[in-house]
This record gives C-alpha cells, sequence and structure tokens, in this order.
C-alpha cells in the first residue's frame, strides 16, 4: 500500500509521500466539507467496519 501510495504521489509532484493513515483522514474531512452523512463517512473511511 505504502509503494503504491509513494508511486501515486510522486505522479501527482507531491513533495513527501502520504501515510495510508493520513489519507484516511484526508477523505473522511473531505466527505464532511462535503456534507456527506457521519455514518457514511464512516463506511467510505473503514471505521466501524462489521467484522
Amino acid at each position: 500500500m505504502r509503494a503504491m501510495l509513494a508511486r501515486y504521489a510522486a505522479k501527482a509532484g507531491l513533495e513527501h509521500n502520504m501515510p495510508p493513515h493520513r489519507l484516511r483522514h484526508f477523505l473522511f474531512t473531505w466527505l464532511k466539507s462535503q456534507g456527506i452523512d457521519d455514518a457514511l463517512c464512516s463506511a467510505r473511511c473503514w471505521m466501524n467496519t462489521p467484522s
């Protein structure tokens, strides 16, 4: 996962790699800023998934 993110970061011109956990937080923050419900955000960000 980290290698894949590093490749995409390089292609996007980012100066540093983004750890998967930070990407998860970025996604959650972006979804919330778009007005997405907490329950849907949690499902999209792999939080509280049923076992």
